[in-house]
């Protein structure tokens, strides 16, 4: 039995993380903030619902991640620090918006926050396991190298924050700091027990595309008339037909990563971190979808039959750009316009990444493997969130 201190244990992430540490006995002290009038361990009461022997396992500490030196003022910190042996302080809090309106926060979450991570993982002498993202390459293009960090221009500041929190954990690491860091692609989660609230990557846009396909139909059964002229029709299986107005999607891959397969390999590297040559690993798919592959498999979830165009680049980026300006005059487009907005550059560039250090310390089979169902996967994820959206849990 080990024992984690993990930060951002209430994100989409960090939740699925503690439930995997819990179910194979480990101990863990959760470092959270209070938020909306409810303390740390009133958040994470509500989030987990624990049985009295997880609770047991399980030490909630309410601060924040920018002070985290504040915390050894705490005489029951001090008092678990000393009775158990730490392996390590997953460092998964963050700030994920892409708003440009949130750069002082984002940055601030994410830079400042991370510096007081290392800080106090060397304060306590022990390994850092920080998550960062595939995408802190920004907008370069070519084949992304695993230990690569090179300045380039970027789509959002979360990007770039995360590309600055990386190359300050870079200096730690050559000071002495004990790190992994690991690069993930677009998470989703192929559990149907799990209810996804987190609207981020995949979800943004499926989220989106959810509540436009449900203006459609209501917009069917309020103007039949008007909706034949249009080519939509709703058939005897309640699945809505869109004859003339298509999906377009650009010529590209999208890099989808199960979460539970994400939080596997990083438990494997972080159980043999002794044994490891490298400190920087992305965790990313090897085998991308087409993003006509994820259209067809989101839109059939959706109940939604669709022609799907595929198109060059360019012209499906002037496309969105065309939506973001419909959007003004037709609210339904609103949702998707802001979505592809922030997403766009994702769903029309393919990313290439390196994957030969994982690859080596994961065994390169074992490792590809873990990819093979990649369209079960996305079909899986997408039905579970669908399927939550009709009948939403308290919890997860």
């Amino acid at each position: 039995m080990k024992t984690y201190i993990i930060t951002g244990a209430t994100g989409f992430l960090g939740k699925r993380l503690v439930r995997h540490l819990l179910m194979n006995g480990h101990c863990m002290i959760l470092l959270v903030r209070g938020e909306n009038r409810k303390t740390a361990e009133e958040r994470i009461s509500k989030l987990f619902n624990f049985s009295e022997s997880e609770s047991r396992r399980i030490h909630t500490f309410d601060c924040d991640t920018r002070y985290l030196d504040k915390i050894f003022e705490n005489q029951e910190f001090q008092e678990i620090i000393a009775t158990h042996t730490i392996s390590g302080i997953w460092h998964l809090a963050a700030n994920i918006s892409f708003r440009s309106k949130d750069k002082d926060v984002v940055h601030d979450t994410n830079v400042t926050g991370t510096q007081s991570v290392a800080r106090f993982a060397k304060a306590l002498n022990v390994p850092l396991f920080h998550v960062s993202t595939a995408y802190v390459h920004g907008k370069k293009d070519g084949f992304l190298e695993e230990d690569a960090l090179i300045t380039t221009r970027f789509n959002n500041h979360y990007e770039h924050s995360k590309f600055i929190s990386e190359r300050h954990l870079r200096n730690e690491i050559k000071g002495g700091l004990q790190c992994l860091i690991f690069r993930l692609g677009n998470l989703i989660d192929v559990a149907p027990e799990y209810n996804v609230k987190d609207t981020f990557g995949y979800y943004a846009i499926l989220e989106a595309v959810h509540d436009l396909s449900v203006a459609l139909r209501n917009f069917i059964y309020r103007y039949p008339i008007l909706s034949r002229i249009f080519g939509f029709r709703i058939d005897a299986l309640g699945v809505v037909h869109s004859t003339f107005i298509p999906f377009v999607v650009a010529r590209v891959f999208i890099n989808l990563v199960p979460v539970g397969v994400a939080i596997s390999v990083m438990e494997h590297i972080t159980n043999i971190k002794d044994k490891v040559e490298s400190d920087t690993f992305q965790v990313v798919s090897t085998n991308a979808l087409s993003m006509r592959e994820i259209a067809v498999i989101t839109f059939d979830e959706l109940k939604v039959r669709i022609p799907i165009i595929t198109l060059p680049q360019m012209l499906v980026s002037m496309i969105f750009k065309f939506i973001y300006v419909l959007s003004r005059v037709f609210p339904p487009f609103i949702g998707l316009s802001k979505k592809l907005h922030y997403y766009g550059y994702y769903m029309t560039n393919t990313y290439r990444f390196d994957t030969t250090r994982i690859e080596k310390v994961y065994g390169r089979e074992q490792y590809r493997n873990l990819f093979k169902h990649s369209s079960s996967d996305l079909r899986n994820a997408s039905r579970s969130f669908v399927i939550h959206k009709r009948t939403p849990l308290s919890n997860n």
